[in-house]
């Protein structure tokens, strides 16, 4: 994903005159850009994921199903603004560290309430019907962690009066500054 978009957007700043001119004239600027908009400015959703999915593995549930439940929740706190609307600042790299920890977090969520789901559904299967067992497997899990992330963010935001992302971007932020300091080597060291 990340090739794609690199390629894109060096291709779209070639500094190539006569290129330049072409990729102006045409469609093909707003084409790269969309590469770009689409494979490195949403590595964060794709990393949030990928991570659930491949810790799922471990625990015998739908890895499928954990990682959608990590992408739900990601969004759930770096995409919707207080306000209602749609951020993308943190569907980026800006995102990565925010995308890590929920992910984890909604990966173990899911794990848990699966495993104890499948306990409940064993005892529950002289009753009800196979059909309806199947149908309840991963949706339980997944409102659970949907209920605990909104119970989360909300109560975050009244605290904090902040988004996480923001908190966690500030948090690391500072930390890393303060470890590497604030000039060029330390800026290419990180590189």
């Amino acid at each position: 994903v990340t090739v794609i978009g690199a390629i894109a957007l060096l291709l779209k700043n070639l500094p190539i005159e006569s290129f330049q001119t072409f990729i102006s004239n045409t469609e093909f600027s707003h084409l790269l850009q969309a590469c770009v908009d689409v494979s490195t400015n949403m590595i964060s959703v794709y990393i949030s994921f990928f991570i659930a999915y491949h810790y799922s593995k471990n625990y015998k549930v739908p890895e499928q199903m954990a990682g959608l439940n990590a992408l739900i929740t990601f969004l759930m706190i770096a995409a919707i603004h207080p306000s209602g609307y749609i951020m993308v600042d943190f569907l980026g790299a800006k995102g990565i560290f925010t995308a890590i920890f929920t992910s984890f977090l909604s990966a173990k969520i899911f794990i848990t309430v699966y495993q104890f789901d499948n306990r409940m559904i064993e005892f529950m299967s002289r009753i009800n019907s196979k059909k309806i067992i199947d149908s309840f497997t991963s949706f339980i899990p997944i409102l659970v962690s949907i209920l605990i992330t909104v119970s989360f963010v909300s109560l975050f935001r009244f605290l904090f009066n902040d988004t996480i992302p923001n908190v966690i971007t500030l948090l690391l932020q500072n930390r890393l500054t303060a470890l590497v300091g604030n000039n060029l080597f330390s800026d290419l060291s990180l590189m």
